[in-house]
């Protein structure tokens, strides 16, 4: 980092926190996100489109591919914590983007994944466990930034390959703001989780919670659950029925929040 005379600034470990928005958004659109993804995902651009080596795309090159991601999504999430203020509130949007592209990445290349061509069923839970990983930690990282606009996102990520025990602990982490869930340790069955969900105090302070949001955030906060359950099948039939109940009773049936109606049902008319 250099000051204005051309010389190295020797507090280096301040200057970051005295740049402006836009020095730090330049700096960030400096870095060749586009060309480290088509490295990642194994895309070339040859006779003028996008081609993408299906050969390289093992379940090696997949856990490779979570691993990277997951270091990006870490780096990312310092930010968001460092510039957590309002004068930084597009630079929030702008990382918060790119987190969300991040997962849609993965999501897509988790997706096209040829999974016949793994004979081991150990191996593909093992790639389950680290996308649902790799999921919940970028889920963590949006849903730290707050007040910023940053919610938006959440309500956009790809919830359809998420397995049905990470969908529920992520519907529970945005009702009660708990961050130390592990995903390897969890393993609550869905009658405990309706439980769990189902508690008076956890849906009076939720409301509590939904009454001190400002309007925009706590609508981002409920068309994310709108959006889970609409990502989901009917395998999941429990969970888009609780989501449903849970957007009823806080649309409808909520003394504190009849300002929500005309947007709840919106989100009913999707659902």
């Amino acid at each position: 980092m250099l000051d204005e005379e051309g010389e190295e600034d020797e507090d280096i470990a301040n200057v970051g926190a005295n740049l402006f928005e836009s020095d730090l958004i330049s700096l960030l659109n400096q870095i060749p996100f586009s060309k480290i993804f088509e490295q990642v995902l194994c895309i070339q651009y040859q006779n003028n489109d996008y081609h993408q080596n299906k050969t390289y795309i093992t379940h090696h090159h997949l856990f490779r591919m979570f691993a990277f991601f997951t270091t990006i999504i870490k780096l990312l999430k310092q930010g968001l914590k460092t510039y957590d203020s309002p004068r930084y509130r597009q630079l929030t949007k702008r990382l918060s983007a790119l987190i969300k592209d991040i997962v849609q990445y993965a999501n897509d290349q988790w997706e096209e994944f040829d999974k016949n061509q793994i004979n081991d069923v150990s191996i593909l839970k093992k790639l389950q466990l680290e996308f649902d990983c790799f999921f919940l930690r970028a889920v963590l990282c949006i849903f730290s930034s707050r007040r910023l606009g940053a919610w938006q996102y959440l309500a956009s990520l790809p919830y359809d390959l998420i397995s049905s025990n990470t969908l529920w602990q992520i519907f529970y982490i945005l009702h009660t703001d708990c961050m130390q869930i592990d995903m390897h340790v969890s393993n609550r069955s869905t009658h405990d989780w309706i439980n769990e969900l189902n508690s008076s105090q956890l849906c009076t302070k939720f409301e509590e919670k939904l009454s001190s949001m400002p309007g925009d955030e706590s609508y981002f906060l409920l068309t994310t659950f709108a959006n889970m359950a609409l990502a989901r099948t009917e395998q999941d039939y429990d969970f888009v029925k609780i989501t449903t109940i849970d957007l009823f009773q806080i649309g409808f049936l909520s003394e504190k929040h009849k300002i929500l109606v005309q947007k709840m049902l919106d989100l009913f008319c999707q659902i």
